[in-house]
């Protein structure tokens, strides 16, 4: 499935909105339309030490992808065709990329496209 990350919200039609899902950081807005919208809530490592292995978190993005990718195979919503990841900017994007391709659920079930905009 393809999964576009950007730094803003896509201008879509509506017939492609409502055929895409789409996740957001906090305070950004979206337009509405889409099959399925979904907030991100970010985690923040805990202070013991920054990246260390007991106190690392899972990424939020990742987490909510293999979610909707379970929801999806299951049935349990909106049919959805596509994903799009918006960012805060495009450093943003690039880190994101790089997480994601290593999230083995991610990395097999979604097409990564960070360096496309999506038309």
């Amino acid at each position: 499935m393809p999964l576009f990350l950007v730094s803003a919200v896509p201008p879509w039609s509506p017939a492609r909105r409502a055929r895409s899902a789409l996740i957001l950081p906090e305070g950004k807005q979206d337009g509405g339309g889409w099959a399925r919208a979904v907030r991100r809530e970010e985690r923040s490592l805990l202070m013991h030490g920054i990246g260390c292995v007991c106190c690392a978190r899972p990424d939020a993005a990742a987490d909510l992808l293999a979610g909707l990718f379970w929801e999806w195979v299951r049935a349990r919503q909106t049919p959805f065709d596509e994903v799009v990841l918006v960012e805060e900017d495009a450093a943003a994007v690039e880190r994101r990329a790089l997480a994601l391709r290593s999230h083995a659920l991610v990395a097999a079930r979604f097409d990564l496209r960070p360096d496309r905009l999506p038309v």
